[in-house]
């Protein structure tokens, strides 16, 4: 049982960077405008005069592709990754890698794809029955840099070893993201505690197998951007 609370200590720091991805220029999914960040805005002046909302000309009218931040943003692309992670925490470290790897950077796909593998070698040995990932994003700040976007997460996450624990994390991951050939690519990751709640004293934390069997019937696909 120690060794399991050490873990829920250090976890959080790499699982973020696990998160396999999906093609973000091609899902048909549209982002909500209320997790649009200022810093992403634009604006440019018109032929009267006035000043309106830049809005991207479609591909076919200028015969090119169009890019990642015309059709869904960086903001989209990152918490989509970090979603994911649900998913990577099953995998064979291998497989984990491998996934990893096909939505990172050229920069930063064989560090990112160590990282996942080492990480889920070292769990799957010391938790032999394996952990499952249920997280949420709570709200997000993006910021443009001179490579690309620094898209930042708050989350809520709970962990849960086999049937021995259950742990809540309440973190703040933050994705470096670039334009490869298209889509965005993660080129980078921070990941660091809090901010985090104060809990009410009255609130007891269910076990791992009470936990488990109440949310089976639930799913959060149709909660995703």
């Amino acid at each position: 049982m120690r060794r399991l609370r050490s873990w829920a200590l250090a976890f959080g720091l790499l699982i973020v960077g696990m998160a396999i991805g999906i093609s973000i220029v091609k899902d048909p999914s549209v982002e909500p405008e209320a997790h649009v960040s200022h810093t992403q805005s634009r604006e440019i002046g018109t032929d009267d005069g006035v000043t309106g909302p830049l809005t991207p000309t479609p591909a076919a009218a200028t015969d090119r592709p169009q890019r990642p931040d015309e059709q869904h943003s960086s903001e989209v692309a990152a918490v989509r990754f970090l979603e994911l992670t649900e998913d990577v925490v099953q995998l064979s470290p291998e497989a984990g890698a491998e996934m990893q790897r096909s939505i990172a950077s050229e920069n930063a796909s064989d560090r990112l794809a160590t990282d996942v593998s080492d990480l889920l070698t070292q769990l799957q040995a010391d938790v032999p029955d394996g952990v499952a990932l249920h997280l949420a994003p709570l709200s997000l700040n993006s910021v443009e840099t001179s490579t690309g976007w620094d898209v930042s997460i708050w989350y809520v996450e709970v962990i849960v070893y086999g049937d021995q624990l259950a742990v809540e994390q309440w973190r703040t991951a933050t994705y470096s993201l670039v334009d490869e050939h298209g889509e965005w690519r993660m080129d980078d990751l921070e990941s660091s505690d809090g901010p985090v709640p104060t809990r009410p004293a009255s609130v007891i934390g269910w076990s791992a197998t009470s936990l488990t069997s109440a949310v089976a019937g639930f799913e959060d696909e149709v909660l995703l951007p």
